[in-house]
């Protein structure tokens, strides 16, 4: 497959984002795939419905993760590099500077109901709440050591914080990030959803003795034990189901959220690292098999695997 590189507009000389400007046109009236790359500073656009990458984009830096505010209609895109958020205009193609936040955001987390992102400093051990009307840091907080995975409860105004090397789950209140409680969980947990009486974490486990559970912590503080794969590292819903992704043996599993029982799984490229739901499909993307496949999330049949650039990692999908 050919790949086409486009880039419009450079950089000018004082090094402004808000110079740049890419150019998706001819595929604006269609579904949309966004996918960054870790290994290099891309960010590819694929069809979905023709199966086919459609431009390759190069970007002013390597982008850790993406996430879509409709009501915008922009892509907010992090960088472990920058200090700043930026938003990719999805009308005019515009890449500029949002907010500021401070570096090392490794994660981003968008609460659609309270439109806040949530961003993690994983090697700043801290975490950022942003409002989007206006873009505006609002609050952040010191988390334990190298947050990652978070995920929200609105009704009840709790973010739950993954926190990688400080082995916990942080619950922060919403209104100012305070820390209301610490959770022990597994060593080095990676992969937090949030269910109806508790949550489901993931996780590498200790060194020496790598994990192959997904863990099922219930409000009470009971563990139920579920064999989703080596080293969980990514949780995704999709309707009365989670999707679990694991990147040691390359799996994804699909766990029923009413019996907690898993009940499907299929094998991936190499290294699965992030997932998405798109209205039909489960959408992975393998960080070392450099490969983006879709996946049918009824019976995890693949339906669809598509060779990109190396390194692809988030992802966002854009209904036209």
């Amino acid at each position: 497959m050919k790949y086409v590189f486009v880039l419009l507009f450079a950089l000018v000389l004082m090094g402004c984002t808000n110079n740049i400007q890419y150019d998706w046109s001819d595929h604006e009236k269609k579904d949309l795939l966004f996918v960054s790359h870790l290994k290099e500073p891309l960010l590819s656009v694929i069809d979905p419905e023709m199966a086919e990458i459609v431009e390759v984009f190069e970007l002013p830096f390597t982008a850790s993760d993406m996430v879509y505010i409709e009501k915008k209609n922009v892509i907010v895109l992090s960088s472990q590099q920058e200090t700043d958020l930026y938003t990719l205009d999805l009308e005019s193609g515009g890449l500029s500077s949002a907010v500021e936040v401070g570096e090392g955001v490794a994660s981003l987390l968008y609460d659609e109901r309270e439109e806040m992102i949530y961003a993690a400093h994983s090697h700043k051990d801290r975490v950022s709440q942003v409002s989007i009307d206006p873009f505006e840091k609002v609050a952040q907080a010191d988390t334990d050591d190298h947050p990652l995975s978070m995920d929200v409860d609105s009704n009840q105004n709790h973010l739950y914080v993954a926190n990688v090397y400080g082995n916990t789950i942080q619950v922060l209140h919403t209104d100012g990030l305070e820390v209301i409680d610490t959770l022990k969980v597994i060593d080095r947990p990676n992969g937090v959803l949030l269910v109806e009486d508790g949550l489901l974490v993931g996780g590498h486990g200790p060194f020496g003795d790598l994990n192959r559970d997904t863990y099922y912590r219930t409000f009470e503080g009971e563990d139920v034990l579920l064999e989703t794969g080596l080293m969980p590292i990514d949780i995704i819903r999709g309707g009365e189901r989670g999707y679990v992704i694991s990147h040691g043996s390359h799996e994804v599993t699909a766990v029923d959220l009413s019996s907690m029982e898993v009940v499907d799984q299929v094998e991936v490229p190499h290294n699965p690292y992030y997932g998405i739901m798109s209205p039909s499909e489960l959408i992975v993307s393998s960080l070392d098999g450099d490969a983006v496949t879709f996946i049918d999330p009824r019976d995890l049949t693949i339906k669809t695997k598509i060779t990109v650039q190396a390194g692809p990692h988030a992802m966002v999908y854009v209904r036209h």
